[in-house]
């Protein structure tokens, strides 16, 4: 989590993240401390059942790459991937994505989802675009909202 959470590439489109308690975390993380405190967060959410995060690794190797879920899991969805620099490119955002699109689909029963990516991220919104996601007029902290489904 921190060698993803500490790369400025990685950070450059994430936006603000904020602590379980609402206190922002400074981004790219300084230290393993900060990317604990994400890491808590999403423990936080996936503990109230109102969020998930899983942990992108390498079939081959169990590498860690990236970690892809949803900041929010009430319709609409609020799916969120971020992967390592090192590793853009080859398609691990895609599978990740698709799987968990399945996944709330099926377990949760939730059809809308939305996602927010910044407009300088043109790999973000080319994913999104390629797994159906439409962008609409909204845009919040700089990042403009693509929704699937029914929102």
């Amino acid at each position: 989590m921190f060698a993803l959470w500490s790369s400025p590439e990685v950070c450059r489109h994430s936006g603000e993240a904020l602590d379980e308690h609402g206190a922002p975390i400074v981004l790219p993380a300084r230290t393993p401390v900060d990317s604990d405190k994400i890491l808590q967060f999403f423990i936080g959410r996936a503990r109230a059942g109102t969020g998930v995060r899983w942990a992108l690794v390498t079939k081959d190797q169990g590498r860690f790459v990236g970690a892809v879920g949803f900041n929010s899991l009430l319709a609409p969805a609020e799916l969120a991937y971020h992967v390592c620099a090192d590793r853009w490119g080859r398609g691990y955002a895609r599978e990740a994505c698709e799987a968990v699109l399945r996944w709330v689909r099926a377990e949760r029963g939730v059809d809308a989802v939305e996602s927010f990516v910044e407009e300088e991220n043109e790999r973000s919104s080319a994913l999104a675009r390629g797994l159906g996601f439409a962008a609409t007029d909204e845009v919040r902290d700089g990042a403009r909202r693509y929704v699937l489904g029914a929102s």
